[in-house]
C-alpha cells in the first residue's frame, strides 16, 4: 500500500515511530518487554505489525553473537 511503501522509506532513512526507535536502540538492555508493549499500543494494528517486522529483519542475539 501507499502507507506501507511511505513507512519503508522513512525507515531506509533511520525514521520511525519513537516507540520503534526505542525498542530497536535497547536491545539487549533491561526493558525490552517494557518497550516491545509500548510498540504493540501504537495504533490500532500499527504497533503489532511493526513489531513483527522488526522480529522477522532483525537478527536474534543468539545469531548476533556468534
Amino acid at each position: 500500500t501507499v502507507v506501507s511503501s511511505t513507512l519503508l522509506l522513512h525507515a531506509a532513512r533511520g525514521e520511525g515511530v519513537p516507540q520503534l526507535r526505542a525498542l530497536v536502540e535497547g536491545l539487549g538492555r533491561p526493558g525490552d518487554a517494557d518497550r516491545l508493549a509500548d510498540l504493540r499500543h501504537v495504533g490500532h494494528t500499527s504497533g503489532a505489525g511493526l513489531a513483527l517486522g522488526a522480529a522477522l529483519a532483525l537478527p536474534s542475539p543468539s545469531a548476533a553473537a556468534a
